[in-house]
């Protein structure tokens, strides 16, 4: 497999709104602005829409009344914390001199922060880099955040909740799929300029709900379909091309790549053990395996030497990092 491409982000809004987000914008506006919290998280899969509320929550009026400094910082799976300082240095439209040390950096940093409060945005942030662990990236990049004036913060996004707790958030916010009608508003307002909506409301909504009520998702088979301008174009696009549609299985199946990539061993074993049960299983009951199968489950449990609290512990973990659906 190639290497992944990383694709950098910036504060900057592209959409004209976010559409189901409302409630959990101001759940983590409150926190923002709460003088108890320090590192905030969200959690979820790619495509869900993690950097756009985020790019939200930066943007809005009270959040920039509140910060001093706005630093947006795309972190790449194998970001070092000299990166990161050069990255929030310019990001403040400071100078850097050429072939500066981290210790010059520093400096740099400290002389123009220690008396303003910021918003740090570690954007796609992970656990990928074999040659430093993210806990040590994160020890000494905390010491240096600290020493901006009190109330400044750090505001997160990853694919798994465990790099949230490595960096001492002990409540990062799962970002869900949309519901149901905030699925279809996003799918109106992608969609729906070629031709009349009155016509295709039908088949849209049929199509929508195709779209696994994931954002990224609803972007591409919507953005698609923009380009079809007849209603019959859409009744062929759901029975001829979305069965094949690869764009979109795509993008999800890496990003559960991504999250399956960042487990220890242990955990890709156990997931793997999951292909034992069928599909809507509301948890890992062995009394619902064959015999051969429960030997196998039996084995597993036994090679990583879990015991029944550490085996009830798995389904949590892989659902952190967005591989098991919480039922």
């Amino acid at each position: 497999m190639g290497q992944k491409t990383d694709f950098e982000t910036t504060s900057h809004i592209i959409s004209e709104k976010v559409i189901g987000r409302d409630l959990v914008k101001g759940y983590l506006i409150a926190r923002l602005l709460d003088p108890s919290s320090f590192v905030i998280a969200i959690a979820g899969i790619d495509g869900i829409g993690k950097t756009t509320l985020a790019q939200y929550i930066c943007n809005n009026k009270r959040v920039k009344k509140h910060f001093d400094r706005l630093l947006w910082v795309y972190a790449s799976r194998d970001f070092t914390v000299t990166k990161i300082l050069k990255d929030m240095l310019v990001c403040a439209g400071k100078k850097i001199p050429r072939d500066s040390t981290k210790e010059r950096l520093q400096k740099i940093f400290f002389k123009n922060f220690a008396t303003k409060s910021f918003l740090l945005v570690l954007d796609d942030i992970s656990d990928g880099d074999p040659n430093q662990s993210l806990r040590s990236k994160w020890d000494e990049l905390r010491k240096l955040t600290e020493s901006g004036s009190r109330g400044s913060k750090v505001l997160i996004s990853t694919l798994n909740k465990s790099v949230a707790i490595i960096m001492a958030c002990d409540d990062p916010y799962p970002l869900e799929n949309l519901n149901r009608t905030d699925s279809w508003l996003l799918f109106k307002q992608v969609a729906f300029t070629g031709v009349h909506q009155s016509e295709s409301e039908d088949i849209g909504k049929q199509i929508a709900e195709m779209c696994s009520r994931v954002p990224l998702v609803i972007h591409i088979i919507a953005g698609t379909l923009r380009d079809k301008h007849t209603v019959e174009d859409w009744w062929n696009f759901r029975d001829e091309e979305l069965p094949t549609f690869s764009r979109h299985k795509k993008d999800i199946k890496q990003s559960l790549k991504r999250s399956y990539d960042q487990l220890n061993p242990r955990l890709k074993l156990c997931f793997a053990s999951c292909s034992l049960f069928s599909k809507g299983v509301p948890q890992l009951d062995t009394h619902a395996l064959g015999l051969g199968e429960f030997l196998l489950f039996g084995n597993i449990r036994q090679v990583l030497q879990l015991d029944n609290v550490g085996l009830e512990a798995v389904p949590k973990e892989l659902q952190g990092a967005s591989l098991l659906e919480s039922l």
